[in-house]
């Protein structure tokens, strides 16, 4: 992705409202103010009880099903503003993403060019068709006790071994609510 070539009047914005149904009013604040039309903000909750097949949902029933070739997913609990938010816009990579808080350190999470985690990012049609599916999955250890990683490694790392670029830039603020990834 080109960084001058974002252009909203592309985009389709996808929000999984897991697990409750509502959304935070600054993130559809910002994606109205980057110019997304309310028509193209779709927010859904298909009440599978997870938030991997929500994932999974948003990509395979609303992203792929629509017109549109560009998407940005976010997660209803993400906070983005304009200013701190706004280099996540210009970044160029096949798969982008917003640096935010998440249950480690910054370090530890964003410390990789290639870092990637969920609560908002961007990508192409492209991107998805090209990829193993499921996008999301939960990868457990043998007897099933725990996971080898968080599911945005998971996807990160099959992201990158099957070609496609990462970046990640800007920042929003994020307080996960208490659930399953």
């Amino acid at each position: 992705m080109n960084p001058n070539d974002f252009n909203p009047e592309e985009y389709l914005a996808i929000i999984s409202a897991y697990p409750n149904g509502h959304c935070h009013p600054n993130l559809i604040n910002w994606l109205r103010d980057i110019g997304i039309p309310a028509n193209r903000i779709i927010t859904h909750f298909n009440y599978k009880r997870d938030i991997i097949s929500e994932y999974n949902y948003g990509i395979r029933e609303i992203a792929l099903k629509s017109r549109y070739h560009r998407y940005i997913f976010a997660d209803n609990d993400i906070q983005p503003n304009l200013k701190t938010t706004a280099p996540f816009l210009e970044l160029e990579a096949d798969i982008c993403c917003v640096e935010y808080p998440t249950e480690l350190p910054c370090h530890k999470s964003w410390g990789l060019p290639s870092a990637y985690h969920s609560a908002l990012w961007r990508t192409t049609r492209t991107v998805l068709e090209r990829m193993e599916r499921p996008w999301f999955r939960y990868d457990p250890i043998e007897d099933g006790t725990a996971f080898r990683a968080c599911v945005c490694e998971d996807f990160a790392v099959r992201a990158l071994g099957e070609g496609h670029t990462i970046a990640h830039g800007g920042w929003a603020n994020h307080v996960p609510q208490r659930r399953s990834r």
